[in-house]
């Protein structure tokens, strides 16, 4: 079974009805839900994402989105060795270096995120929503 690092963009997308990007994320997450493909989001990502969901809604509304999320998903790691390596990386955007060394951390088959430009140091495969979804319906 695959594992990604599912970006908190995608999340986002699906929590607040962004359309069209709901539509492909609200698959992925589905896909994650019927155990078709491991979901890894990142400790850091919980905390981003209530920052913005809070937002739209209240804080009581984005803890329950989260909590339900934390039910289908597993929790990559972002200790002290991620955020070293985000910090010596070269990368320009500290938080996407911490998503990418957590998906290392984590032996992470590709990283899904609308923002694939910010990934092109990566090592790992970085896929949109949409293509993943295309490679991996065949």
């Amino acid at each position: 079974m695959d594992k990604i690092l599912i970006d908190s963009d995608v999340c986002l997308d699906s929590f607040t009805g962004r359309y069209p990007f709901n539509v492909e994320a609200d698959k992925l997450l589905l896909m994650v839900e019927d155990s078709l493909v491991q979901g890894i989001v990142s400790a850091e990502s919980f905390s981003n994402m209530h920052y913005v969901l809070r937002k739209f809604s209240s804080s009581q509304t984005s803890f329950e989105l989260l909590n339900q999320l934390k039910m289908i998903v597993s929790i990559g790691i972002v200790d002290s060795e991620v955020v070293t390596q985000a910090l010596q990386s070269g990368w320009n955007d500290l938080e996407d270096a911490i998503q990418y060394y957590c998906a290392v951390k984590e032996s992470c088959d590709a990283i899904i995120t609308r923002n694939t430009k910010d990934y092109t140091l990566s090592e790992i495969p970085v896929y949109n929503p949409s293509d993943w979804l295309k490679k991996n319906s065949q």
